[in-house]
């Protein structure tokens, strides 16, 4: 097993999101943020492009496979 995270930096952004239930905005948020956060697809991604883990398991592990798989396309 190979470990995969997201990091999510608690901004005014993000709490507002929360607050309005918006839960499913927070994605986005993470993807357009500055080096502070990263998205769980990117971390799953790097993964792939280390040739730690092969690409079903990236696109079974993404949080949008349909986006993921169209990333691992392009490589």
């Amino acid at each position: 097993m190979i470990p995969a995270f997201e990091i999510m930096e608690l901004t005014p952004a993000i709490r507002n999101l929360i607050r309005e239930g918006k839960v499913h905005q927070i994605n986005g948020i993470i993807y357009t943020a500055a080096e502070n956060m990263i998205a769980m697809d990117s971390s799953i991604l790097q993964l792939y492009k280390d040739g730690r883990i092969d690409k079903h398991t990236a696109i079974s592990e993404a949080v949008n496979p349909e986006i993921m798989s169209k990333r691992l396309n392009l490589l």
